[in-house]
């Protein structure tokens, strides 16, 4: 079993929402996966501040929780509205905890 934090973890998530790759329906049920938005905020969280601390490993351990959040950005918003719009929300909240955060420094 895969450390749960694990690097090859974070591809198989980065590849499981590229939109490019998957349909849009195989997309959004990783999207609703409740333990999926907790991974990634507690990634976020952790991550960004490491960033803000100044370490280094925070960065690395932050684009990958960027590449997700930019994967599922890039479906279209009417979609993801119609589909599973409370999982929107989570992710924008996600968001912009992390846009707060940058905001302290």
């Amino acid at each position: 079993m895969q450390d749960a934090d694990s690097d090859d973890e974070w591809q198989s998530l980065i590849d499981a929402t590229d939109c490019n790759v998957h349909k849009v329906v195989d997309i959004l049920s990783v999207v609703k996966d409740k333990s999926f938005l907790q991974k990634l905020k507690m990634r976020l969280s952790s991550s960004s501040t490491q960033v803000l601390d100044a370490v280094l490993e925070g960065a690395s351990r932050l684009r990958p929780v960027l590449q997700i959040l930019c994967n599922i950005l890039s479906l279209k918003w009417f979609v993801l509205n119609h589909v599973c719009l409370f999982y929107v929300s989570d992710i924008c909240v996600i968001a912009q905890y992390f846009a707060m955060k940058c905001a302290c420094t």
